[in-house]
């Protein structure tokens, strides 16, 4: 057996394991998903896990933030999680977390949300993959804890349609007889004027 052991443990209930090597490798890949179900990480076999100051990590610990700091302009806070302690992980690990499409404001997307991590009194995007039949965000980008969220932003203005451009296009056209016509006009008054015939 492995020498040690990482924990995962939801505050709110019960614990998930793996073993560990004595330089922080895990010896077998770890699933671990809340009771509720709204959170799941998964740490790969071949993982180092290890605290921000290069020690051993035997427990992680994720609880729920009731009062998350303030999203970023034209975003929205779905939900946060705090993960402790401070740790670090080669290669990154896999965070998904749950969402009820009903916690969405009125004018935000269900296939925009994403989730970010706080660090530095700031918000930090990452690249997320959003479930929307699950109701689901995954990101894979995970190389060290800290505060997690699941934050929405509007959805971009729909873009125009095929009868939009094609009205567009008429009009366009239009413009440019209107504009022609007005040329043709203004070359012939400037044209001079054939000078009368001699009289015999």
């Amino acid at each position: 057996p492995p020498p040690f052991e990482l924990n995962v443990s939801y505050l709110w209930d019960g614990v998930t394991s793996g073993g560990m090597t004595e330089e922080g490798v895990l010896t077998e890949t770890i699933v671990a998903t809340s009771e509720d179900g709204m959170v799941t990480l998964t740490l790969d076999e071949g993982t180092q896990v290890l605290s921000c100051d290069d020690g051993l990590v035997d427990v992680i610990e994720v609880q729920q933030v009731e009062t998350p700091p303030t999203a970023p302009p034209d975003h929205h806070v779905i939900a946060a999680y705090d993960f402790e302690p401070c740790c670090t992980f080669d290669p990154p690990i896999s965070l998904t977390i749950q969402y009820d499409p009903a916690d969405l404001p009125e004018g935000f997307s269900e296939g925009d949300l994403v989730i970010a991590y706080y660090d530095a009194g700031e918000w930090v995007l990452l690249d997320t993959d959003v479930n929307t039949a699950a109701n689901t965000v995954t990101t894979d980008e995970i190389n060290e804890f800290t505060v997690f969220a699941v934050l929405a932003a509007p959805a971009p203005p729909a873009g125009l349609g095929p009868a939009a451009w094609a009205g567009i296009g008429v009009l366009g056209l239009l413009l440019l007889v209107i504009l022609g016509l007005i040329i043709w006009s203004l070359l012939r008054r400037r044209a001079p004027s054939a000078p009368p015939e001699a009289t015999p």
